[in-house]
C-alpha cells in the first residue's frame, strides 16, 4: 500500500517517533473525521470496520497519542482556550439547546463537560467523581445557579434526583 501523499514536514514524524501512516491518521483525526475516515485515507482500507478499528489501534500507540496531545495543547493556546473558556463555550451550546427544547443536546454538553475534564473515564463504565466535577461545572457562569441550587435543596433535605439528572425546575429564574 502507498502513503496517500508523502509528508514534506518530517519534524513532527521525527520528533515523536511515529510513521508517516500515523501522521496522516492522527492529522485526519484532529480535523474531526470519523475512525473509518481516518483508517481509510491513511491506511487505504476499504472495508469500514476494518478501518475504523486500525485507526483506534493507531490512535491508542502512545507516540500518536503524544502528538494528539501536543497538537490540542498548540490549537488551544493559538485560540487562547483554557478550561474555564471552554466550560463556558459548553455552557453557551448548552443553553442555546434547553432554549430550543432540546434536552439531548443539554444533556450531551453536560457530559462533554464531564468527559473533556476527566470525570468522565468512560462512557460504558461512568466512573464519576461528583464533588470534583461540581466544583469544575459551578465554575461555569451558567451552571453555577443550577448546582447551587441543588445543593441547597439536598441541604434542606428536599427529595432531589441525582445529580445527573437535574431538571429546568431547580434553576433560578432569570
Amino acid at each position: 500500500m502507498a502513503v496517500p501523499e508523502l509528508i514534506a514536514d518530517q519534524s513532527p514524524i521525527m520528533e515523536f517517533g511515529i510513521t508517516q501512516r500515523q501522521y496522516i491518521c492522527a492529522n485526519e483525526h484532529l480535523q474531526g473525521k470519523p475512525l473509518a475516515e481516518c483508517g481509510r485515507i491513511a491506511y487505504n482500507c476499504q472495508n469500514a470496520n476494518s478501518a475504523a478499528a486500525t485507526a483506534c489501534e493507531v490512535l491508542k500507540n502512545p507516540k500518536v497519542a503524544a502528538y494528539l496531545e501536543a497538537q490540542r495543547i498548540r490549537l488551544a493556546e493559538s485560540v487562547k482556550l483554557d478550561e474555564t473558556g471552554y466550560l463556558n463555550l459548553v455552557a453557551e451550546d448548552r443553553r442555546f439547546a434547553r432554549e430550543q427544547k432540546n434536552p439531548s443536546a443539554a444533556v450531551s454538553a453536560t457530559a462533554l463537560i464531564g468527559k473533556v475534564l476527566g470525570f468522565v473515564k468512560d462512557s460504558k463504565d461512568a466512573e464519576i467523581d461528583i464533588p470534583s466535577l461540581i466544583d469544575a461545572i459551578a465554575r461555569s457562569s451558567e451552571l453555577k445557579p443550577i448546582i447551587q441550587r441543588w445543593l441547597e435543596l439536598k441541604a434542606m433535605g428536599e427529595d432531589v434526583p441525582d445529580i445527573g439528572l437535574i431538571p429546568s425546575t431547580l434553576v433560578e429564574p432569570t
